[in-house]
Formats: structure tokens, sequence, C-alpha cells
């Protein structure tokens, strides 16, 4: 990441909620990601100047132009129109009586009139919408409706570029090239951009890095890989999706790997654990997606070969499947473990031509491995 060109230090209490949000946001796709109101809009509103913070610092530029957009202690608050940012709401919030190409003009009002045209026209072509230019919002499909309003924060070359689940209400094809857009116009003018969504394929597929908020609270905030893999705690891993969290207690320490227990399972964590300081005896929880479960075949798990097989033995469990659920390209099956037996599932997911190749269809058990490198320690909650 390069210089830094966001600071928000954002303290907003509201009657039944309060949100402290404090984050830098560089010349990147920052994705702030959490559930239904835990915060993400308000953040967004308080950077656009519509809502007033009660305390903090939100200042925008390099630090050699930097602007101060909102200073509780010097009871600064810029106006929305002065802080040349590009907002899209929720809502879209586009003006019905006006046309698309007035729409996206409408901040350029000070502006002459051939000038701001022109300049509306070349949005209008970047977004592909130059033949709806004089429609009227109804008129309009929903992507295009999203593509009138991105063209519009556009218009006022935006130091800062604000989005708010901007494609929910699309189709998935529609969602996948709007969100190519974004990547393309963040890439072209340089500009950060904060968007908000709770969509994990979204938030993976736009993120630089991501900002993982919960009850106005941000809980991480680091690379994409990072959030999706290596949470900082059940709670994010909960929200990210990873589906396997098993409470451990640690057993053994060495600089590499853990020793601990699941329940009556041993098993064997490695990696630079140094962050976590664990001891023998702590308690800790151990994260793994379904997707990353491997399950055995002939002894070995998918993939290995002869030469490995004491390392490929590592964590493997015999389980049964509790239930499966079949989807058109995946599968998800609940496994039980039988030796030693444990009432606690592992969730596990695979392409539906894995199923069928490993005949799980017909396997009333069969063993699964928790690669020692793939299952990431974290503090107990």
């Amino acid at each position: 990441m390069s210089d830094r060109v966001l600071r928000a230090d954002i303290v907003r209490t509201l009657p039944d909620f309060s949100l402290t949000a404090s984050f830098d946001v560089g010349r990147e796709t920052l994705v702030l990601f959490g559930p239904s109101g835990s915060g993400k809009s308000l953040t967004l509103q308080a950077l656009a100047g519509i809502d007033r913070p009660d305390g903090g610092r939100i200042t925008l530029g390099a630090d050699d132009d930097e602007v101060v957009l909102f200073d509780a202690q010097q009871g600064i608050q810029r106006k929305p129109q002065e802080r040349r940012i590009g907002y899209v709401p929720q809502t879209l919030a586009l003006f019905p009586h006006l046309s698309v190409l007035e729409n996206v003009v409408y901040g350029l009002r000070r502006q002459p009139r051939p000038a701001r045209e022109e300049h509306g026209k070349r949005l209008l072509a970047l977004m592909r919408i130059t033949e709806f230019a004089d429609r009227l919002p109804r008129q309009l499909s929903g992507g295009q409706q999203q593509r009138v309003a991105l063209a519009r924060a556009l218009a006022v070359e935006p130091r800062l570029l604000l989005l708010d689940e901007p494609f929910t209400a699309l189709d998935g094809p529609t969602r996948r090239e709007l969100g190519a857009q974004v990547r393309r116009i963040h890439d072209e003018r340089g500009i950060p951009v904060l968007l908000v969504t709770h969509d994990r394929d979204e938030a993976f597929a736009l993120a630089d890095r991501i900002a993982v908020i919960d009850q106005g609270r941000i809980l991480q905030i680091s690379s994409r890989e990072d959030a999706f893999a290596r949470p900082l705690s059940r709670r994010v891993a909960e929200l990210v999706g990873i589906e396997n969290v098993l409470p451990a207690i640690v057993r053994g320490v060495t600089p590499n790997a853990l020793t601990v227990e699941w329940g009556a399972t041993a098993l064997t964590v490695r990696g630079d654990h140094t962050a976590l300081d664990p001891a023998p005896g702590q308690r800790l929880d151990l994260a793994i997606a379904a997707s990353q479960l491997l399950v055995l075949k002939d002894d070995l798990p998918l993939g290995e070969s002869s030469g490995s097989v004491a390392e490929g033995r590592a964590n493997v469990i015999e389980v049964r499947a509790a239930q499966t659920e079949m989807a058109r390209d995946t599968v998800r099956m609940e496994l039980l473990p039988i030796r030693p037996p444990s009432t606690t599932a592992l969730q596990l997911e695979l392409p539906a031509y894995v199923y069928y190749r490993l005949g799980l269809d017909s396997r009333a058990n069969f063993a699964v491995q928790l690669k020692p490198e793939w299952l990431h320690p974290m503090a107990s909650s």
C-alpha cells in the first residue's frame, strides 16, 4: 500500500447503537465487511458529511496535501459538497425527474453548460450507457441505474469513492461486470475506494484489504487473504464464513508447531504462532474452511504421493456423513468423527464431480485430513 490518503477516527452514539471506527485507506480498495446493522452505512455517511460524528477526526489527502473534513475538538465539519467525495448510497438517490445526463452532471452546476455536458458524456461512455443519456431513471434497468450513480459519483473528480452495497439488487452477471468496472476505475484513477458489502464473494473479489466490522466495532483489518484464512477471533471466522471453528487445548509447543487436543482427538498445527504466545494447558480455537478438508482415497489424501505417507497421516480423522446437501456444482456434508466418537460435527464442501469420483455417495465411512499447515489457531473467545 502506498501513502495513506484517508485517515478516519469516528465516534458516533445513537440511542440504541454506538460506532467506534478507526482506519486508514491508501490508494486501494478497502472493503468494509459485516452483517446488516453493524455500522457500515453509518461509517460512509460520516465520511461523506451526511452524518456528523460525536467525536474523532477525518482527514483526506497525503501529508503534504491533507484536508481536515471533520474534527470534533476544533469544531470542523465540512459540507458534503466541499469534500470532493464520490458517494453512491444504497438507494442510489437518482433524481427521478432528471435525465441520465442531467443526473450525472448535477454536481457540476457551476461549470458552463457545454463543458458540463461534455464531461458528462465522457462518463456515460466510460460506463457504456451513452445511448441512455436522455432517458429518465425509471426507464432503466437496475444495472443501468447503478452505472448512472457511479458516473455521477465520478463527475466531481473525487479524491475518495464511497460505495454502499452497490450491487445488492443485481443479478450475478451484472454484479460481476460492474465489479470489474469498479476495479478498472480504481486502477485508472488511483483514488482510494471504500466499499461496503455483506457479501463474502463480493468482498473477496473486490478488496485489496478488508475491515471486518460487527456491532459498531472493527474486529480486524487485514489483506483479504488473511481475513478469510487467518481470522483473529471466532467471531471474525464466523462472519467471513469459516465453517469449522474447533475448541482445543494446547498440549505441546515447539517453535513451528503445536500439539493440541480437540475433544479426545490429538491434532498438530504448523506455522508461526509466536503472536499467539501459546502455553501448555491454554485454550484456543482452530479455524479451517469446509473447502480445506481433504478426503482420503486409498489411505492417502487426494493428490499425495506414496513418498509422503508419514506426512499425509497427520490429523487424519475417520468420519461418517450425518447430512448431505446437494447443489448444482458443489456438495456440502456434515461429518461426525467415529474414532474417537464425537458429537461435534465437521463441515466439508467439495465439487460435485469430486464427490462422485471418490464414491462418497456409497461410502458409509471415510477419512478426512485437517492439514496441519491449514489449521489456524486463534485466542479462545
